[in-house]
């Protein structure tokens, strides 16, 4: 299965010690066996060129909304 993470922020600097930044934070929460993870980095404007070829994409929120 591959899953996508659209990274829409970075997490503060405090808590990537602490946990990492929110991409490796949903890893570690969702991560199975078997299953191939990639980061995108949505808030740059890096996105999937093929979306269709995820099983499912995860959008992390941003500090915007923090």
């Amino acid at each position: 299965m591959r899953i996508g993470i659209l990274k829409a922020g970075t997490a503060s600097r405090d808590t990537r010690e602490r946990a990492g930044d929110v991409d490796a934070q949903f890893r570690a929460l969702l991560a199975q066996p078997g299953q191939q993870w990639q980061t995108f980095d949505a808030e740059h404007g890096v996105l999937p060129e093929r979306p269709e070829a995820f099983q499912a994409l995860v959008i992390t929120g941003s500090p915007a909304g923090w």
